[in-house]
């Protein structure tokens, strides 16, 4: 699916206002961090990955700004996350008629939290 240059726009946006959230409340928080993806197996870089957020070097968040979240967006935050330091991830959707926050854990079953 192409984004149209109204969804890339105002998924900036989210992500400027997410920033600012952040620095308010003082929260620890790299915006774009690159992060190798690396073989498992030999330990060979294979690529990167730029998450919009992590969060207190813990935490990887994605912003969306489309009507639906996929399932291949949830595979995909799941894969950077195991072939990453990470176990948690949230994708944050702010392009429903209600924001959607999809927790991703790889050691226990997703939750969606709707508000």
């Amino acid at each position: 699916m192409l984004l149209t240059s109204t969804a890339v726009d105002l998924k900036k946006i989210y992500e400027n206002a997410l920033a600012e959230e952040f620095e308010k409340e003082k929260i620890k928080f790299e915006n774009q961090k690159r992060i190798n993806i690396c073989s498992i197996e030999t330990g060979k870089r294979l690529g990167a990955y730029v998450p919009d957020f992590v969060v207190e070097d813990k935490i990887v968040v994605e912003i969306k700004a489309s009507e639906f979240t996929t399932r291949n967006n949830k595979a995909q935050q799941q894969s950077y996350l195991k072939a990453g330091k990470y176990e948690i991830g949230y994708l944050v959707n702010f392009g429903l008629a209600k924001l959607c926050i999809k927790k991703i854990n790889l050691y226990q079953r997703q939750k969606t939290i709707s508000g």
